[in-house]
């Protein structure tokens, strides 16, 4: 009776239905892990661990890049690759573009604030230095440089493209309100005006509405 009473009892039906498995770790790993030298040797891996994850936090790269959802066996994925290994030029181009009616391009102010926003995109850490494609800063390097000339003769300004280059005197480093527009006409006939002529959107009177 006695012994058939031990064997119905709850802790005693546990161990006769446990696995090999269960009856390993009960037997033997437990009483391991419990032990003075099993704690020990458990508090060293988890001091190991802490210290593993540690030092990975600290090697933690944020990025995000489109490769990411791209298959490896697609064409476009061998594209992106070889285009980043041949021509790589360590960063992604970013496009903006700006839609502003009441930006008076003309005006010297205007101008001012244009060039003390593309200094300060380059001098920003995540801008590679001269590398801003714009066609203000273009078209006033040609000018400056002496490629445009603007005249006014009878009240009539008129701007024509200079072959021999001669350098322009130009203190306020602008295109002069007068000859802006004349000389941005003559400048989109030229090879580097050509080019980024999809960059601006005129309005009907031929005023700077919009540019990327």
């Amino acid at each position: 009776m006695k012994a058939a009473k031990e064997r119905s009892s709850p802790a005693v039906k546990t161990v006769l239905e446990a696995s090999a498995t269960e009856r390993c770790l009960g037997k033997y790993f437990a009483p391991m892990v419990l032990s003075k030298i099993g704690r020990i040797i458990f508090m060293v891996i988890y001091v190991i661990l802490i210290v593993g994850s540690v030092v990975g936090i600290t090697q933690l790269e944020v990025r995000f890049d489109t490769d990411f959802f791209i298959s490896k066996d697609s064409l476009i994925y061998t594209f992106n690759q070889a285009s980043q290994k041949y021509f790589d030029q360590g960063g992604n181009a970013i496009l903006t573009y700006v839609e502003n009616s009441s930006t008076d391009w003309e005006s010297e102010e205007e101008q001012l604030k244009m060039q003390k926003f593309n200094d300060k995109i380059e001098e920003s850490d995540w801008s590679a230095s001269n590398s801003i494609r714009q066609w203000y800063k273009t078209f006033l390097e040609d000018y400056q440089a002496g490629k445009l000339t603007g005249v006014t003769t009878a009240g009539t300004t008129t701007c024509t493209k200079n072959e021999n280059e001669q350098p322009v005197v130009n203190a306020d480093i602008i295109v002069p309100e007068e000859y802006f527009y004349p000389c941005l006409a003559a400048w989109l006939g030229t090879d580097k005006g050509k080019l980024q002529f999809g960059d601006i959107v005129f309005s009907d009177d031929n005023k700077v509405t919009g540019w990327r």
